[in-house]
């Protein structure tokens, strides 16, 4: 009994036939590029961002004693926020991947005045 898997033998009037297999194909196209270039700048970026969060969990968590830690702690994460936002931008531009957008509350999809409180 042969099973077939895919569209080996089907070929639509838009598609072409490649004579690579896609594994050799890959690092030669614009999309591996992009992806590729994508990585190489969010590196040093991502090291010196990680440092930020690092420090200023560091230094929240050591002036909790002082009251001082809790300002410093909301300081983080809402800068934190901001970076996953900023790099989620730069991700679509560079790459263009599109994921679900959530809400807050880390739901897909649901909104209103009171969706916070259906997660």
């Amino acid at each position: 009994m042969a099973t077939e898997y895919g569209r080996q033998g089907y070929v639509s009037p838009g598609e072409r036939r490649h004579r690579l297999p896609a594994a050799l194909r890959a690092p030669f196209e614009a999309r591996s590029w992009r992806e590729f270039g994508y990585v190489l700048l969010s590196l040093p970026i991502a090291v010196v961002l990680f440092s930020w969060t690092v420090t200023m969990v560091a230094l929240g968590a050591g002036l909790l004693v002082t009251f001082l830690g809790i300002p410093v702690l909301a300081a983080a994460l809402a800068s934190c926020r901001g970076f996953g936002a900023w790099n989620a931008r730069a991700r679509v531009r560079c790459c263009a991947w599109r994921w679900p957008t959530r809400n807050r509350c880390g739901c897909v999809g649901r909104a209103g005045s009171r969706g916070w409180a259906r997660c």
